[in-house]
């Protein structure tokens, strides 16, 4: 189960870097600028996107907390890190 929502959250996060990466270009001038409308959407999708992917984040720490109570170390296996609140830290 935590692997499938770190599966989740990766393909959401990639998502969003390449928006913010589109957003980028734009401010920074590098290939082409974006228009005004196309930033506009871009922006928004972001904005759009961002709790549903804080959602999955916070979900899969609080399944790493519940892990980490049931664990015992004498398994072996190693336990799923919780993952960074802040998206720039991703």
């Amino acid at each position: 189960m935590a692997r499938g929502l770190k599966i989740n959250i990766r393909k959401q996060a990639i998502g969003s870097f390449f928006e913010w990466d589109k957003l980028d270009c734009a401010v920074g001038g590098a290939n082409q600028a974006l228009s005004t409308k196309l930033h506009q959407q871009t922006r928004k999708a972001i904005a759009k996107r961002q709790p549903a992917l804080m959602t999955v984040i916070r979900k899969f720490n609080s399944y790493c907390e519940r892990l980490e109570g049931l664990y015992d170390p004498s398994w072996g296996v190693p336990l799923p890190a919780p993952l960074p609140t802040k998206l720039a830290d991703l």
